[in-house]
């Protein structure tokens, strides 16, 4: 193996990283995280689950395995700053303090109606193993080896990727502000996916790689013309405006 192939090696690992430690940081800045899709966090973490018995069963490239490994578990730290930050979370402490119900927080925890939107980190970590089990229990079941039970895995787990920013794209449109947004982390997403394509194309990794890539340089450009627009184009002006006058009556509250 080359110098140039071991650097191509680590950046295809360590680069995800990235965009994801960028975000967690814009939450830690802004004391907030309203405006983030959280649903990204669930879509990552399937697709990297998909990915791994995908690896079991075509055992490509060991790299792209590392890189999902590691994409799944910063996925954990995202949640933990999102949940930190988010006014739901302020809420549940300050009544946590109030009543300090364990039950209540038990019940909450095994509520599946609130999937993906509880209020502790402990319930994702816990539910997302139930899935690595039962998606683990699925593969085995109709055969891991079989090439095109496998075949379809890998597509599944490249079209959840290619679906993730979706979401994000109708937020910012919903909110018009995505100031809790990391510029940084769509632009090295577009500077990733960009290069992740050319690694995929030069190293011969599954198609389903390529072409995922290539969708997702194409919503990652669609985000990143939403924030510049939202941000710099149509962003409020405030404008300074001539006190009103202001009659008071019997029934204006004092």
């Amino acid at each position: 193996m080359t110098v140039s192939q071991s650097i191509m090696n680590f950046l295809i690992v360590i680069g995800p990283s990235i965009g994801y430690i960028s975000q967690g940081m814009k939450f830690k800045i802004n004391k907030k995280s309203k405006g983030f899709c959280l649903s990204i966090c669930l879509k990552t973490i399937l697709s990297s689950i998909f990915k791994i018995y995908f690896w079991v069963g075509k055992r490509y490239n060991i790299y792209l395995l590392y890189q999902a490994i590691l994409v799944l578990l910063l996925q954990y730290y995202i949640i933990i700053f999102y949940l930190k930050y988010s006014e739901k979370d302020c809420m549940r402490i300050v009544q946590w303090q109030k009543k300090n119900n364990l039950s209540k927080s038990l019940k909450s925890f095994l509520d599946i109606k609130k999937f993906w939107g509880w209020d502790n980190v402990f319930s994702f970590l816990f539910y997302s193993v139930v899935l690595f089990i039962l998606i683990g229990f699925v593969c085995f079941t109709f055969g891991i080896h079989n090439k095109i039970f496998l075949e379809i895995l890998g597509y599944i787990s490249t079209a959840i990727d290619v679906l993730l920013g979706l979401p994000q794209i109708y937020n910012n449109y919903k909110l018009k502000d995505p100031h809790s947004l990391s510029t940084l982390m769509i632009t090295s997403f577009l500077l990733g996916d960009t290069f992740r394509t050319y690694y995929y194309i030069t190293t011969k990794s599954p198609f389903q790689f390529t072409l995922c890539g290539i969708l997702q340089i194409t919503i990652n450009i669609i985000i990143m013309l939403q924030i510049i627009y939202y941000k710099l184009i149509k962003s409020p002006i405030k404008k300074v405006e001539k006190p009103k006058k202001v009659i008071i009556t019997l029934s204006t509250p004092l």
